[in-house]
Parts: structure tokens; sequence; C-alpha cells
């Protein structure tokens, strides 16, 4: 009826309606178009302009924690944007010379040659010969600058600018080590202030100073500390810079630094960018370290910093100009506000966009220590959290094993056993999404023992279980609360999994969004988990209705994993396309072939292209974008270079590793072809339905004769439908992986904890509620 109106409107009528259609929709997307504009501008991710010059303050040693009241006081009064440091290179620990090589240069710039000599400990100090006069700036060489930067690549051309100490230095060397415009740093602050002054005004480029490095980086000759020697030309001795000083020492210079900085500022308004880092430190273990960067700004900023001749004095400074914009630095490489790299220094140095979230400096300053207490106590309680988690899951999956092989027949077996044994496992599987939720507490704030964290997880996992086991299928819906945390959290940054214990530790990994290797694990093995209720729904007479289930499912984590966006993981589509697509197979009763192959490579091909060319396109691109977009150049040829190295490094003066990786893909094919035949229903029987119980037999009646091996008819009756094909996607999906990510082969170790509970227990559910017959504990009630 309405089809047969519809064809008798005239075609002036049909032309209006296609018009005024169009008119609207151009119209909405005008409105859409003006309104994210306007969004962008009112965005709190203010955008700077970039400055003429910039002043590098570098120092080692310098937390948010430890930060002098009067270098904040100094910051705010210039509006500064303050951030957490993530010093790491090739090594969480970053020493104070390696911190500055890599302000010079990107990748893994470590002095291996300084810590070999000195039995891992951070090389003290650099030696620095001046060859021309040393109260100018004049020229200088870096002494074992060969030995120095030994490995790393080094730029061709040196940079330009003029240095003050000793790390200023090795910013500035050439490949021989040779600098062009040098000159010492005093030992007293205020003789450093009217240095740096002085070279402002008399130099036309930029400026790097080397403000002092932290304690526990001692002058060989000096066990006590204090300043490092250089050597000129003729002999004489000369002050580098001292390296050997307290906390309160380094701030103190940082203040003349700033003062000086006033000073000029006065003078010329808007010329000046202030990057103001703490590149690394002496002392063994990683630390977030403290950066801030006061932009140019038009209106002249005052001060009551004074000089007088070659001193310069700290006084309180005036409030900040109108137009500065305090706050927290935002960092486009970790995607997050407070948190930068080194990476995130060079940029600055270079002239990069400020970005900032705006805060008073005070608050600023109190959320780095906030999130720096979290980061240290994150990792001190890492080793303790999975050694407690492990033997937990070790216990139950255990359990489950040895109570198989000992009794798997029905009356060896009583029903209250295998429930406590679901129960455990379950709980062990719970711990996975409890420890996500476990950072919304803010635990550290409380207590940074160990035991705390652990003790906010497990209590959060038994909630989680107990509210899941009100289901049929509590292991299902733990998988997909799983899902859908991991899904949620790396679609808004991940700040939910960051120094969590399934996240990334912030002291220690390389990428702070997007898909961790343990997120991948966790995100595989939770959505294959999660499918299992819509396969027994389906089976056997649906079974391409149920494979379609787990192939739209597979669709949607590889777009959580891939997506630039979002996940941003480069080797995760090899992984995630061939779990889903043996389940898919397995699901379907289709036999694996090598076309199937084939079309996993070309997939996979096709998303790593579709991905890697959307990100170019972004104005934001991730690392993948980045790497596409620079595809044939020294740089993607050298990190393509590291990347398989670090893959060998995985294998390579190790057999026990191929050895356990051959006898890992051999069990799975094995498996894969064997689980076919194995949990097909035999001629003549029924299989047992998902969470049904079965009818004891009749008074009278017989029970079925005992088949001739219990461990066998013991796994049919208690595998639902599509549990084989869900185990040989997540075994395909964790192997696929192993060669791709530099983790190897601790990727099938996370994939075993994380997946070995959730199976135990689903098939000790089952064989719970098929032992109908036996007395029930009154513990662990279902």
């Amino acid at each position: 009826m309405h089809g047969a109106s519809f064809s008798r409107l005239s075609p002036y009528t049909v032309s209006f309606v296609l018009v005024y259609f169009q008119v609207v929709l151009v119209r909405f997307l005008r409105f859409v178009t003006a309104f994210t504009l306007a969004f962008l501008v009112a965005s709190p991710f203010a955008v700077a302009q970039e400055p003429v010059r910039t002043l590098f303050v570098g120092v080692a040693g310098i937390e948010a924690g430890n930060v002098s009241p009067g270098v904040l006081n100094a910051l705010e009064g210039h509006g500064a944007a303050l951030m957490n440091l993530h010093t790491r290179t090739s090594s969480p620990d970053t020493c104070p010379v390696d911190g500055w090589m890599s302000v010079r240069t990107p990748g893994n710039a470590v002095d291996y040659e300084g810590r070999q000599a000195r039995g891992g400990v951070c090389r003290p100090f650099l030696d620095v010969i001046v060859e021309d006069e040393a109260r100018t700036p004049g020229r200088a060489k870096v002494r074992d600058f060969e030995q120095i930067t030994r490995g790393v690549k080094w730029p061709a051309e040196p940079a330009a600018g003029v240095g003050v100490g000793p790390g200023a230095a090795l910013v500035l060397a050439s490949q021989s080590g040779e600098v062009a415009s040098w000159l010492p740093a005093p030992g007293r602050a205020d003789e450093l202030g009217a240095v740096v002054l002085q070279a402002l005004r008399e130099s036309h480029g930029n400026v790097f100073v080397d403000a002092g490095w932290d304690k526990a980086g001692m002058n060989a000759a000096d066990p006590y500390g204090g300043p490092s020697d250089v050597a000129d030309a003729s002999g004489a001795s000369a002050t580098a810079g001292p390296t050997g000083l307290s906390v309160d020492e380094v701030n103190a210079r940082i203040e003349a630094v700033l003062a000086a900085y006033a000073q000029f500022e006065r003078q010329n308004p808007g010329t000046v960018r202030v990057v103001l880092a703490s590149v690394g430190r002496s002392e063994p273990g990683p630390a977030l370290q403290f950066g801030a960067v006061i932009d140019a700004t038009t209106t002249e900023a005052t001060s009551s910093a004074t000089s007088t001749g070659a001193e310069t004095s700290t006084t309180s400074l005036a409030p900040a100009p109108e137009t500065a914009t305090p706050g927290l630095f935002y960092s486009s490489a970790t995607r997050s506000a407070g948190l930068a790299t080194l990476g995130d220094v060079r940029d600055l140095v270079a002239g990069g966009p400020v970005q900032v979230e705006p805060k008073s400096v005070s608050a600023a300053h109190t959320q780095l220590m906030d999130e720096a207490t979290h980061a240290m106590a994150a990792r001190g309680s890492l080793t303790p959290f999975f050694a407690g988690w492990g033997a937990f899951l070790l216990i139950g999956v255990l359990a489950g094993l040895t109570h198989f092989v000992r009794k798997p027949a029905k009356d060896q077996a009583p029903a209250w056993i295998w429930r406590n044994i679901a129960v455990w496992n379950a709980l062990a599987f719970a711990v996975v999404p409890a420890a996500m939720i476990a950072n919304l507490v803010p635990w550290w704030r409380l207590s940074t023992n160990p035991l705390l964290p652990i003790l906010l997880v497990f209590a959060i996992a038994a909630a989680l279980l107990a509210l899941a086991r009100s289901s049929n299928q509590p292991v299902a819906v733990l998988a997909a609360l799983t899902v859908l945390l991991v899904a949620v959290d790396i679609a808004s940054g991940a700040h939910l999994q960051r120094d969590g214990f399934f996240g990334s530790m912030t002291l220690a990994s390389r990428r702070f969004y997007g898909i961790s290797n343990r997120s991948y694990v966790i995100l595989l093995a939770a959505a294959l988990i999660a499918t299992l209720p819509w396969i027994a729904d389906r089976f056997p007479d649906k079974r391409q209705e149920a494979a379609r289930g787990v192939a739209a499912m597979g669709v949607g984590v590889l777009a959580i994993d891939a997506l630039p966006f979002w996940g941003a993981d480069f080797g995760g589509p090899a992984g995630i396309i061939a779990g889903f697509g043996i389940a898919y197979l397995m699901v379907r009763g289709i036999r694996p072939r090598w076309k199937h192959a084939a079309w996993w490579v070309l997939l996979t091909t096709v998303a790593m292209i579709f991905t890697g060319a959307l990100d170019a396109r972004s104005a934001s691109p991730s690392h993948i974008g980045l790497f596409w977009k620079n595809f044939g150049s020294p740089e993607t040829l050298t990190l393509v270079a590291d990347k398989a190295r670090d893959m060998a490094t995985t294998f390579a003066g190790n057999p026990l590793i191929l050895a356990a990786v051959a006898a890992a893909a051999i069990l799975v094919v094995v498996g894969a072809r064997f689980a076919r035949k194995l949990f097909e229903p035999r001629e003549g029987t029924k299989k047992l339905p998902a969470d049904t119980h079965q009818e004891p037999p009749q008074t009278g009646e017989m029970d079925p004769a005992p088949s001739p091996n219990p461990h066998l008819e013991t796994l049919r009756e208690a595998t639902p439908p599509g549990l084989a094909a869900v185990a040989a996607g997540i075994a395909v999906g964790a192997l696929v992986a192993v060669p791709i990510n530099d983790s190897g082969l601790l990727i099938v170790v996370d994939t075993v904890a994380i997946a070995a509970p959730a199976l135990v227990s689903i098939l000790a559910r089952r064989l719970q509620i098929s032992r109908t017959r036996c007395t029930e504990s009154p513990r662990f009630a279902v």
C-alpha cells in the first residue's frame, strides 16, 4: 500500500524532497564543523606559539617530590607547564650521561662503556678538555667521547648553540666530540646565573646549561662529591660543573638560572623558551624525574631578580602575565597530561608546540607527586602480587588436573570437590578485571605497603565472582566484563591500566597508550571465552550462526587492538586474525587448510596497511603512523633492524625457548586435529547441554557401562560446545604473537596464567553439575 502511494508521486515532488534533504544535510555538516572548530579553539589544551630561542636547563636527580619551593615559585611566576619525565632509553635505569645523550639523539642512548667499567654504576662525571680561554665561550672536546657514545647513532652534524657545563658539552658535540662554543659551569650558584645571563645576551641561538647532578654521582678523586675537573690545552684545571651535589644545591642552581632568565626576559620579552628537565639519576632504580617548560610570551614578565656585575641574586618573582598558561604539559607521546618523555624534551628544545592542560602550578605539582608515588608503589608491589596470584592460580589449576587424573569417573568425584575447584579457579580469573578496577581506588595514598593493593584486588575479585555466580555462566560473565573494561580503557587513553598489575608500569614501559603485550593476551583470551554462551545456544543446529558470532567478536577486538586512535598495536592483527580465524573454522566444523593460511596473510596485510595509512594521514599520528609516513627512511630501517634484533635476542642462544615454542606449536596442531574427533558426540549418545542437570537413573535401572577410557569420557561429558575452538584460538593467537613482539615467550606465560584458570573453572563447573548423586558440601553453595 505504502509502496504504491509512493510510486504515484510526481517527479517534481521527488526532486524537491531530494533537494530539501541535501540542503538539510549540508547545513547539518556545517553545524558539526563549526561546533568541532569551536571545541578545538576552546579546548583546555591550549597551543602556544613557537619561540625564537630555547634555554635548556638540564639537571639530574630532581623529582617532583624534592623540587624546592623556590623553584616552584619561579616557575609559577612565569606560567610554567609542569611534567613528570619518563627518562627510560633501553633500560629503566637512566644515568645522567644517558639522559644528556637522549636530549640530542633518539633511540637507545646508553653509556654501556661507562657502566661496564664501573660494574653497572653510572659514570659519575664528564671530562671536558678546554681548548680556548675558559672565561668566554670557546672550543672544547669531550674526553672519551667515542667510548661514551659507542653503539649510539650520533647525528652527523653538530648542534648549534652555547653550552655551559659538562652535560651541555655532550649535547653540542660533533661525532668526534668537538664542541664549538662552550663554557665551564662555575661552582657557585650566583656565578652560574651570571654566566647564563651573559650567554643569553651575547649569543643569538639556543643556550644549554648543565645545572648539576645529584650527590649519588661522585667524582673519581673526591668520594664526598664536589666539582669535577677538566683540563685545558695547557694543562691548567678549570671547573666543568658540580656533579656531586645535594638536592638543595641543585635546586639553588636552578633558581639562579631562572633568575637570570627573568632578568633577560624583562629586557627581551617573548624571545626565549625555557625547558627544565631532570634527564636521569645516578642512584640505582628508576624514578620519574621533574620537568617544566616556560613558553615565550608577548607580555613582559616582571621580576625582582637583580644582577650586579658577575653576581645574580634571586628574590620572589612577580605574578605571571595574563598570556601565560600554567598547568600540566600534555604529551602526544603518552597521550596524557603531566607525563612526558625525553622525546618530548627534544621536541620542545627544537621549538615544538606546547600543549597545556590549564591548572595552577601548586595543583599541578600535587598531581605530579601523587602520580610519582603511585608509580613507585605499583612497581614495588608488582613482584609480590604476581608471586601471590601465581601461587593461587597454580594451586587451583593443579588441583583440577590432579583430581581429574586420579578420579575421573562419576562415582569417584563428589560434586562439592568440583564446585570448590570451579570457584577457586574462577576467583583466580576474576583477579584480572579486579586489578583494573582497583586502579580507581587511590590505595597508594594510604600506604605503599605491597600487601594493601594485593588484598584490595582479591577483595574486588571476590565481589565480582559473587555477582557473576548468579548467572549460569559465571566465567563467561567475568570474561565479558574484562573485555568491556579493556575496550573502554583503551578507547579513553589506557589510564585505567597504567600502573595496574596487568597494565603498563610507568617506570618500565616504553609506551603508555594503546595495547600492551599483556593487554593483548587479556583481550584475546577474554573475548574468545565470552563467546561460549553464544556458541552453546546455537550448537550444533546453528553452527554457521554460532561461527558468525565468533567472527563478529573478532572484528570488534581487531578494531580495538589495531585502530591507531585506540589500541595502535602494530603486530596485534596477525595474532587476532589467526586466533579468531581458527576458532571460526572449528565452530563451523571446517578443517583448516593451506588456503586458510593464505587468507590469514592477506587479511593481516590489509589490516596493517589500512590502519597505517589511516594513522599516517592524521594530524597527530601514533608510532604506527610515523613509521608508515617515513617508510623507507634511515630511521624506519633502523627501527625495523632494532625490532628484528630484539626478537632474535629472545630466541638466539637459548635452545630451551626454541624447544618450548616448537613443542607448543606441535601440541596446538595435534590437539586441534584430535579435538574434532574427541569432542564430537559418539553415535547413540547425547552430549550434556551447557549448565543443565542430568537426571539420575531411576530405581532399578542399571548404570551405563563404563567407558574403557574414563578420562576421555569425562572430557567428552564436561566440554561445552565451542570450548575446544576457544582454547585453540587462544593458543594460536598467543603463538603467532611470540615472534612478532619483543616480549617473546612471556606472552605464552601470560596466556597460560590468564586463560588456564578460566578453562579449568568451566570444566569443573560442568563436572560439578553432572555429579548429582553425591552429598553436597555446605560450603560454596551455588
